[in-house]
């Protein structure tokens, strides 16, 4: 993993500095490929809370409460963690 870190970075800073912008230093790096790796996992959890409130929907029943109280909180953190990657 940690080669596969480097290698990334490498690539990554080679492209930043061609456009003018300071390298990423490693641990900027990993810290963002944990967030990342926290919003593929929320955006999974929402995802099986869409499809079960849409089947629920679908099947003329109402969806259940907790379904949507994830569906939102799941939503709400994983906008908060798209914008920490970008900073």
């Amino acid at each position: 993993m940690r080669r596969l870190i480097d290698r990334l970075l490498k690539l990554i800073n080679r492209r930043r500095v061609r456009k003018g912008k300071a390298p990423l230093s490693l641990e900027r790096a990993e810290r963002a490929l944990d967030v990342a790796d926290d919003a593929a996992v929320l955006a999974d959890g929402l995802l099986a809370d869409a499809i079960r409130v849409s089947r629920a929907v679908r099947e003329g029943r109402a969806p259940a409460a907790d379904d949507v109280a994830s569906m939102i909180a799941d939503a709400e953190t994983l906008c908060h963690l798209l914008r920490s990657i970008r900073r």
